[in-house]
This record gives C-alpha cells, sequence and structure tokens, in this order.
C-alpha cells in the first residue's frame, strides 16, 4: 500500500533511551461488557489504561483516559454508553459527570429497567447515589444492609441486585433494589469476606455468580444463585487468597481480571467450568532468573517470588519472551525459588540455572540445563555451597562469582559443562563489596564491578581495569547493550564501557528494572518487573530500554452536531506487529467513511468549524461502517527496524447527514502514531 512504501523511506530520528513499559494484557482492572459493541472493556486499574476484549484477543485502546481511584464500572444499554467512576465514555470521547463533594461512592450498575445509575456508598453510610443522566441524586433506604459490596444489575429480577457480607466468615446475602428500599433475597450465601468478592450476572444460565475469598481463613470460592439456592462451582486451586478486581459477561462467559500481581493468568467462567485462556504473560514478580544469548532468540526467565500483597508466593514457571511472552511447558522443572542464577552455557547449548532460596530463604545449590523445551536436571561431583551470580564463560561454561565478597575471599566457580570448579577469583580484599557481573559477547570477556573497580575476566586471568567512571558509581547490574555494543553498568545516570573509554549514559525516566537481559533480535535491553524508584512500584511486569517508543495521541478537534468521531489505535504501533490497525468510531451506522493517512499534519479550514487536518495525504481509504458505527482498517507494521520513531497521523470524514456540519460530513480529531518498541 502506498503508506507502507512511504514509511519504508522515512527517517526516523534519535533521542537518548529510556524505560518503557511493554503492555501485554491487562494487569488485573475492571471490566464491564459493552453490548452494543458486542466487546467487553477493560479498564487497567495499575496504569489507567483501557483495553477492548472481543472474546478471543486483548486490544490496547490507544488515547486519553481519564483519572480513576476504584475503578467501579458499567454499562448504559439505553445510551450505548461506558461509565467509569465519574466519567462516561461514548465510544469516541470521555465527559465527566462528576461526583458530589463528600460522596464516598464504590460498585454500581446501571438499572435497565429504571434507566437509573445507581451506586452504593464505600463508608460512612449505607446510602444510595443514582445518576439519572442529568444529576445526581442521594436516597437515604428505610433500612440497609450496610455499605460497599459489589452490585449488578439482574434482568430476571429488574433490578439491581447488591452482594453483602457484614463480617469475615459470616454468610453472604443478597439484596435488590426498587429506586427507594432495599428487599433481602436471601442471607444463606457462603462464607465470605466483608469486602473484595465480585458479583455478576450469567445470562445463559440466567443466574448470579459470586466469586472471590470465601470463609476463615479466606480460600478463592465460586457459587451461583438461581431459583433461591446456591451452588458451589469447582474453582481452580491456582488463583490466588487476593479477589478478582473484575468479573463480568464478555459474550462468552464470566471474564475474570487477578488482582495484577496474580501469575495465574486470564480464565473465564464456561458454564460450570473455569477455563485458562491461552495467553502468554507472567504475572508481577521480583528476583526472577533471567538471561539471554546471540545465539539462540528469545529471552527465558524463570520463577521469582509475587509481590507481598500476594502473598509471596515462590514461583516455578517458565517463560519466553520474543517479541510476545510464550510460557513453556516442560516435563521436568526445577523447585520454585527466587534468586536463581541463570547463563547460557557454551559447553552444553543450553542455558544453566543454579541456586537461589527455597520459601525457607535456604539457599539452594542445585544446577539444572534448559535445553529450549526441558529442564535437565545435572549431577556435578562437586557444587558451589554459596549463593552465586553467574555469567557465560570465556573459557567456554559459565563462571560463577559470589555475590558478595566475605572477608578477603571471593569465590569463583567454574561450569565445565558437566561438572563445577572452585577457582581463585580477583584479588580484591573489601570486605562486603557487592559484585555486578555481566557478559561482553563482542570482546569475549566478563565485565565486572566490585566496590567501585572495575575488572575483565578473558577466561584464563581477572585483569583490574581501573576505577569506575565516575568513581563511585553503584551499578544495580552490568549488562550488554545490544544497541551501543558497550557494557552498561546501570545506574541513575549510568555509565558504558566498549573495553577502553567510557561513556555516559542515561536511563531516563527512573525506573529500575528487577532484572535486565539482550533482546538481540531488537537489538536492545529488555528489562522485566519495571518498578518506582519513589515506592509505587509493581506499575508494570517488563520494558525495554529504548530510544524509540511506540505512541499514539490524539490532538486538533474534529466536528459534528453531536458526538464527534473519533480515529483510535487497534493495538500499539510497534514493528513487525501485523494485527495493528486503526479503528474509526463515528456513530454513523453503516456509513461511508474516508480515513486519510499521512505525515504532514497541517490544518486547512473547511467552514463551520471543520478542519482538514492532512492535507494532500499519500493514502485515502474509503470505508463502509458497521451497523455499530465502526470501521476497521488493517495496517500491519512491517518487521523493518529502521521504522522505529517514524510518525504518521490520521483523520477519517464521514457522511452523516444527520450530525454532519460540512456538507453533511462529521470529521474526527487527528490521531499521530509513532511506530517504536
Amino acid at each position: 500500500m502506498v503508506l507502507v512504501a512511504a514509511l519504508l523511506t522515512a527517517t526516523a530520528l534519535g533521542q537518548s533511551a529510556s524505560f518503557v513499559p511493554l503492555p501485554t494484557v491487562p494487569l488485573g482492572g475492571s471490566v464491564v461488557f459493552d453490548g452494543g459493541r458486542q466487546i467487553a472493556v477493560v479498564f487497567e486499574a495499575s496504569a489507567r489504561r483501557m483495553w477492548h476484549w472481543d472474546g478471543s484477543e486483548f486490544r490496547l485502546q490507544v488515547g486519553p483516559t481519564p483519572p480513576f481511584g476504584g475503578g467501579a464500572a458499567a454499562y448504559d444499554p439505553v445510551r450505548g454508553e461506558v461509565i467509569l467512576d465519574g466519567n462516561i465514555w461514548n465510544g469516541a470521547n470521555w465527559r465527566s459527570i462528576g461526583v458530589p463533594t463528600g460522596w464516598l461512592l464504590g460498585a454500581m450498575a446501571y438499572d435497565v429497567a429504571r434507566q437509573r445509575l445507581v451506586r452504593v456508598f464505600t463508608s460512612g453510610t449505607p446510602d444510595v447515589a443514582e445518576w439519572d443522566g442529568s444529576q445526581w441524586s442521594r436516597i437515604v433506604p428505610p433500612a440497609s444492609p450496610g455499605f460497599g459490596g459489589s452490585l449488578v444489575y439482574d434482568p430476571a429480577r429488574g433490578a439491581c441486585v447488591l452482594a453483602m457480607s457484614g463480617s469475615s466468615g459470616s454468610p453472604l446475602s443478597l439484596w435488590s433494589w426498587d429506586g427507594s428500599q432495599w428487599t433481602l433475597l436471601d442471607a444463606g450465601g457462603p462464607p465470605a469476606t466483608w469486602r473484595g468478592f465480585a458479583l455478576a450476572h450469567d445470562p445463559v444460565a440466567n443466574r448470579l455468580v459470586v466469586h472471590g475469598p470465601t470463609g476463615n481463613p479466606a480460600v478463592p470460592g465460586t457459587w451461583a444463585f438461581a431459583a433461591g439456592a446456591w451452588t458451589s462451582i469447582p474453582t481452580p486451586s491456582e488463583f490466588l487468597a487476593d479477589t478478582p478486581m473484575g468479573l463480568a459477561w464478555d459474550g462468552v462467559g464470566l471474564l475474570r481480571l487477578g488482582t495484577g500481581a496474580a501469575p495465574e493468568g486470564v480464565w473465564r467462567l464456561e458454564g460450570n467450568t473455569w477455563r485458562l485462556l491461552p495467553f502468554a504473560a507472567p504475572g508481577q514478580r521480583t528476583a526472577p532468573a533471567l538471561a539471554s544469548t546471540p545465539n539462540r532468540p528469545g529471552i527465558v526467565l524463570f520463577g521469582g517470588v509475587t509481590p507481598p500483597h500476594s502473598g509471596a508466593r515462590l514461583l516455578g514457571d517458565t517463560w519466553v519472551f520474543d517479541r510476545t511472552w510464550m510460557r513453556m511447558q516442560p516435563q521436568n522443572s526445577p523447585p520454585p525459588r527466587r534468586g536463581a542464577g541463570i547463563a547460557w552455557s557454551p559447553a552444553n547449548l543450553a542455558f544453566l540455572l543454579f541456586g537461589g532460596a527455597d520459601a525457607q530463604n535456604a539457599v539452594l545449590t542445585d544446577t539444572w540445563l534448559w535445553n529450549g523445551t526441558d529442564w535437565l536436571p545435572q549431577i556435578p561431583s562437586t557444587s558451589p555451597d554459596i549463593s552465586l551470580q553467574i555469567v557465560t564463560d570465556p573459557a567456554g561454561g559459565v563462571l560463577g562469582l559470589r555475590r558478595e565478597i566475605i572477608g578477603s575471599v571471593n569465590d569463583q566457580w567454574q561450569w565445565s559443562g558437566s561438572n563445577w570448579a572452585n577457582t581463585p577469583g580477583p584479588s580484591a580484599t573489601y570486605n562486603g563489596a557487592l559484585v555486578k557481573a555481566g557478559y561482553d559477547p563482542r570482546r569475549n570477556v566478563v565485565v565486572a564491578v566490585i566496590n567501585y573497580e572495575l575488572w575483565e575476566w578473558n577466561g584464563v586471568v581477572w585483569t583490574l581495569r581501573g576505577p569506575l567512571s565516575p568513581p563511585y558509581l553503584t551499578p544495580s547490574s552490568v549488562v550488554y547493550r545490544p544497541d551501543t555494543q558497550r557494557m552498561l553498568m546501570f545506574a541513575n545516570p549510568g555509565v558504558e564501557w566498549d573495553g577502553s573509554t567510557w561513556f555516559t549514559a542515561s536511563s531516563g525516566n527512573q525506573q529500575v528494572p528487577e532484572a535486565l537481559a539482550s533482546d538481540f533480535r531488537r537489538s536492545r535491553l529488555f528489562g522485566f518487573q519495571v518498578t518506582s524508584n519513589s515506592g509505587s512500584g509493581w506499575n508494570g511486569v517488563s520494558g525495554v530500554l529504548t530510544a524509540t517508543p511506540s505512541s499514539a495521541r490524539r490532538s486538533g478537534f474534529g466536528c459534528s452536531l453531536g458526538a464527534t468521531p473519533a480515529l483510535l489505535g487497534d493495538g500499539s504501533p510497534v514493528c513487525g506487529d501485523a494485527g495493528f490497525g486503526v479503528t474509526a468510531t463515528t456513530f454513523a451506522p453503516n456509513a461511508p467513511t474516508l480515513l486519510v493517512l499521512g505525515f504532514q499534519v497541517q490544518g486547512q479550514h473547511l467552514g463551520l468549524g471543520c478542519v482538514a487536518w492532512l492535507p494532500q495525504p499519500p493514502a485515502v481509504h474509503l470505508l463502509l461502517t458497521d451497523a455499530n458505527g465502526t470501521a476497521r482498517l488493517s495496517l500491519p507494521i512491517p518487521n523493518d527496524l529502521s521504522l522505529r520513531a517514524v510518525t504518521f497521523a490520521g483523520q477519517v470524514a464521514v457522511l452523516d447527514p444527520v450530525r454532519g456540519l460540512f456538507e453533511g460530513l462529521t470529521f474526527s480529531d487527528v490521531l499521530t502514531l509513532t511506530i517504536g518498541d
């Protein structure tokens, strides 16, 4: 197509590199089913991102998302709008409906029969708030089940139903709301915690479903309520005790989103069976083992430990990242652990994993090899009895270094391919000094930082290369950076070393990765579990050090007599994404739509407030909207890294005599896309 040809000849602009989180799937959040477009809309609480789920695939919705607190969501089928806290999304634009000052509102649902948005107060009072489309009203019922709980509209009863638990371990009760008072439906539900469970309506079975922590102590449970009776539904043992933040119908079953820290994946309740959906995205964790090699594409991740708020559970899962995550299913696997060492072993043509710590913080000393499909346990005649940082050894195997110098001894171990041998390490004598080391594949040496000194190992001897520059830098890691072909001593700021010269390196946005590895295929650094130095933390699971992050932003303005059309990115514009596209939301069903794409945004006023933002565009597409007023154009992005940092923009004009201001046309604002990592 014309645009692709133009992209391949466009020139990318350079800029300083920084760590940018990579979107994969939502890290928990609120989910609501948009019946008009037959998609589930997910609001990711941790990153304030909006996703679309069509029953088989998550697509990150590019565009502005308003700030939101608890992220309570509902769908208004009368107006075809999604409501998030105090904001309404009409498919193209947000508008605020506000919340009166001092009102602490939580769970909400849209009452279809009464055409009202119903919200319950979360604390201080058991009152109810309602939004009639133009104003809020506060209702004080004569009697109340309490405050908080989970709320859903039940079409069978034609009313909103509240699930409530008075205290941890007490039976769950169900209450219906008629606009003025609560009526008790059932008081004999399963024992539940006093908050955190989710209530949803299953339209196929015409029943209410409660999922979350039940009992005392709390364990995950699933219960259905129909015909006045409760029925227990088997719940997978993989679910953690902390509850899902989202449970809603998605057109097939009830989609379950965890808290974002849970590694159990995305599940859907189909009938009475929970099914794990085929998604590859490791849950949030700290202290994973992460490694890569130029000899094999992809990055290998093993284990780690979940965050404290999700139980600090040790993990023993294996993942490979090669533009997307893929969970591996090995026949054999090391026991769960955190802080293990992992590195490529040329002697075995496999990744070697050593040690780590178990749930009792005991040091592990077992050795395993990952051959790409399975873990193979090794039985060496001698093994290190300490925790090691391991890297590829220029001598042909793996080199292990004690992570911290004790006294004047810095233990060094070498793996030959079948056995460990204890050999002399660098002659540093700084008691308590931390050791950070990485392998430089370009020069075939190990580069190590020990107490502000730089050492190199060529497979035979250690050589002191002098003090760091700056001399008191304390790097969190030492890793090879493929894009500069230098060793990065990662810090804020950091430095790079090419074997003879120091270079200043900036990590940009003050974000520190838990673990780093070289993404050789895409010539960049990959970091797992990007956290914030400010202490907020846990705001992503992976990221890349890149000077060319992908982005999408809306600018300018559109024109219409009613809701303004919008052009939004469908996915993230990254090199090699064959599924990328743009979606026009027009509010005009079965309408001819002109989509223009170009590189230069320069407004040309047409009259009546309408502006053509892309004069003389190189690409023009005529589309036809569907019955919901939506049209999509597929824009597969070639897997050509030279396209990174290329920027282009789009706008749509829609033939809509009802809302059209200029010659029966409505116009969207501008969507500007930058291709990147």
